[in-house]
């Protein structure tokens, strides 16, 4: 396994913990728990545990978190409409986006090495 899927595979491990985690205590919505079980099949798929839907589920995950690049790209937007700049939105989009784009490449890469 790479390093990057390794790290990527951790990273949706411990954003399903902190689903669950603020589900349990009552500061998230039930919603949380629909994306903690991606974030799990997304983790799984990635180790390459899963089976064929956890490899959809992370397919769509990815793609999800790659429309992250369109907060970006409106964070980029805002100050031309006499708006100010959020940097924070900015990193956070590029962030998600960045995510999801990796995500979808290691999927690819782990079809390409089961069809050797």
């Amino acid at each position: 396994m790479s390093i990057i899927r390794s790290i990527l595979t951790v990273l949706f491990a411990v954003f399903a913990v902190v689903g669950v985690v603020t589900f349990l205590q009552g500061s998230a919505p039930a919603s949380a728990l629909i994306f903690s079980i991606a974030y799990v099949l997304t983790a799984l798929a990635l180790a390459q545990k899963g089976g064929a839907l956890a490899k959809y589920v992370a397919y769509f995950t990815g793609f999800i978190l790659c429309l992250g690049f369109l907060i970006a790209l409106y964070a980029m937007i805002q100050p031309m409409s006499d708006g100010k700049f959020e940097p924070v939105l900015f990193g956070a989009g590029l962030f998600m986006g960045l995510i999801g784009i990796e995500t979808i490449q290691q999927l690819r890469n782990i079809k390409k090495l089961e069809q050797k």
